[in-house]
């Protein structure tokens, strides 16, 4: 677990944040050699972490608890990559998240209280950059700054008792007739994360618009999808994210998550992996080909761990950019033994009877099918 210490505690108050305290440090003390839980609870934990563009500096997220209080909230800290330099961005009773740093790496992007802001690296010029009414709950900015993707939750569906019926306004019950109507140690309340396209002028957030308009769908997937799931090409006229679209029982028992490609010229939606079970996810634009060493060679199989059998196709080099996915699964290789010199071979046994891959998708987004291949970065032993 990563955790780290401040050198004081602090109870002020940053005016027109919040009225509760600020949490910072608890003073507490090691008797006779013993980590009790108020130890355990005094060390901070270390959240959200964004890399500078230069790679020179670490933005990142602490959170320090309070047990009279029976809460905590997140600051914002930097420090050089090498480890020196910390030092305390933000002092609020309204925890930070989401940080990241902007692509000029001038200024760094986080959330609090459900609206955007950014901050200097040395702490200065701190201001909200988004006053739209909707709760942001993750962002990614494109490539050039100029243009932005908020993933903001979406009332689609009316399940409430107060949604339902205008004379039961103050009943929270929920009216369900089909699954998913809980996720998790979540009710489905109708709402979905979407994707809102917004232009960046200056500093300010402006002009958001729905890219899922109406879809009863998440992206990001929930429960644990971020924006990892979702990626600008290098242009910036492509969104590809993740989304699993299906409803009721289809949702309850597939996991056939997909990605889609959003054209900000034309504002369409195409999907990029049909005919591809189980989860497609996190995908990133590679902008050279030497990123993505490829195994290049003939059509073969694999066979996974159910027996099942997959094509592996063959990745071709284009001019554009290329769409990698990591796919989730595993699978035990029975490779064609004509192109075991392809793969590198376990020492103490000269095969690859337990050779564990995991496979990788080059996907071509401008393309009608995907291509496929194993990453070289993705065999391993385990």
């Amino acid at each position: 677990m990563l955790a780290m210490m401040a050198c004081n505690t602090t109870d002020q108050k940053k005016e027109g944040a919040t009225d509760q305290t600020v949490i910072g440090a608890p003073e507490v003390k090691i008797e006779n050699g013993q980590m009790t839980p108020e130890v355990l609870w005094a060390f901070g934990r270390v959240g959200n972490v964004s890399v500078s563009p230069d790679g020179k500096q670490i933005a990142y997220t602490v959170t320090y608890y309070s047990i009279p209080e029976n809460r905590g909230n997140a600051d914002l800290y930097i420090m050089d990559a090498d480890g020196t330099n910390k030092k305390q961005l933000t002092r609020t009773a309204a925890s930070e998240s989401a940080v990241a740093w902007k692509p000029d790496g001038k200024a760094i992007a986080y959330l609090r209280e459900g609206k955007l802001w950014n901050i200097a690296p040395d702490g200065s010029a701190e201001k909200q950059v988004s006053d739209i009414e909707q709760s942001i709950e993750g962002f990614l900015y494109a490539p050039a700054g100029d243009k932005i993707l908020l993933v903001i939750p979406t009332k689609i569906e009316k399940c409430m008792n107060g949604d339902l019926y205008e004379d039961l306004d103050k009943a929270k019950a929920y009216v369900y007739d089909d699954l998913m109507y809980r996720h998790w140690d979540t009710w489905k309340d109708g709402s979905y994360n979407h994707l809102y396209l917004g232009d960046v002028k200056g500093d300010k957030v402006k002009t958001v618009e729905d890219i899922m308009p109406g879809e009863p769908f998440d992206s990001p997937v929930k429960p644990f999808g971020g924006t990892e799931q979702i990626a600008w090409s290098p242009d910036g006229s492509v969104i590809v994210y993740t989304c699993k679209k299906l409803s009721g029982r289809d949702y309850a028992f597939q996991t056939n998550s997909n990605l889609y490609a959003y054209t900000l010229a034309d504002k369409q939606t195409r999907l990029l992996t049909p005919d591809m079970p189980g989860y497609d996810q996190n995908p990133q634009f590679l902008t050279r080909w030497q990123d993505a060493p490829l195994v290049q060679h003939a059509p073969r199989r694999i066979r996974g761990r159910q027996g099942a059998d997959d094509d592996d196709g063959v990745a071709e080099r284009t001019d554009g950019g290329c769409l990698r996915l990591a796919r989730r699964q595993s699978f035990v290789a029975a490779v064609d033994a004509r192109r075991q010199d392809d793969l590198p071979h376990r020492p103490d046994q000269g095969g690859l009877s337990d050779l564990r891959l995991r496979r990788s998708l080059s996907l071509l987004p401008s393309a009608d099918r995907w291509q496929s291949g194993l990453s070289t970065r993705g065999v391993g032993w385990q």
